[in-house]
């Protein structure tokens, strides 16, 4: 049981760590994107700004959502189940 309990707490904080960088990256496609559209124009050719998955998860607010989860949870805290 607290080895479980241990696991369960590590996958948390993981997750809450993953969570907080995920706004970093995605504001790193951000600047990538700018440069590369920047580089399009210089060389009157069209490249793909966003990768298929930093597109998705600047499109679809991916960010706000985990964030918004994030803001809504505890550390540690449990999902109760009611049969």
């Amino acid at each position: 049981m607290k080895r479980a309990i241990k696991l369960r707490a590590k996958a948390d904080q993981k997750a809450r760590r993953y969570t907080k960088l995920l706004p970093d990256a995605i504001g790193a496609a951000e600047d990538a994107m700018i440069q590369m559209d920047a580089l399009n124009q210089l060389y009157n050719v069209d490249v793909s700004t966003y990768t298929l998955l930093t597109q998705a998860l600047h499109s679809n607010s991916g960010q706000e959502v985990l964030e918004e989860h994030l803001a809504q949870s505890t550390p540690g805290e449990e999902v109760v189940i009611f049969n």
